[in-house]
């Protein structure tokens, strides 16, 4: 019974051993196959403004976009200190692209800070989007 209770355990030893040493089969075939690439675009335009020495301490920032027909789109950000605030056209407005030029301005606390615009253009394929300097 000695001598079998030891075979056993030589085996048990054998299988520890061996088990690690079995390649992962899930992990050569991952690294064998090709990569998979997913690709992400979308014109935004991001609108940033920021009160350089942070004189106001807390401010809400009024965004207010113009659309190429003459609708006009709002959204508020609180910003702290000299942070930037910024929002995202159209992800942050209730608004569709449409082709054309935009305009945008920040008012804070009643005074335009700030006057931009952007243009959406479509060409063949998508939306592109141009900042246009000057305003």
């Amino acid at each position: 019974m000695l001598r079998t209770i030891s075979r056993r355990c030589q085996w048990l030893l054998l299988l520890l051993i061996a088990i690690p040493m079995v390649p992962d089969l899930r992990s050569a075939s991952s690294a064998a196959s090709p990569p998979i690439w997913q690709s992400s675009q979308a014109p935004i335009a991001k609108l940033g403004v920021r009160d350089k020495f942070g004189s106001l301490g807390k401010y809400t920032a009024v965004w207010i976009v113009s659309a190429p027909d003459g609708s006009q789109y709002e959204t508020k950000t609180t910003v702290e200190g000299d942070d930037w605030g910024y929002v995202y056209f159209p992800n942050d407005f209730p608004a569709l692209q449409q082709s054309g030029r935009y305009s945008w301005r920040c008012v804070v606390d009643g005074h335009e800070v700030v006057h931009e615009s952007f243009e959406f253009a479509r060409p063949r394929h998508g939306l592109q989007l141009t900042v246009l300097f000057p305003f």
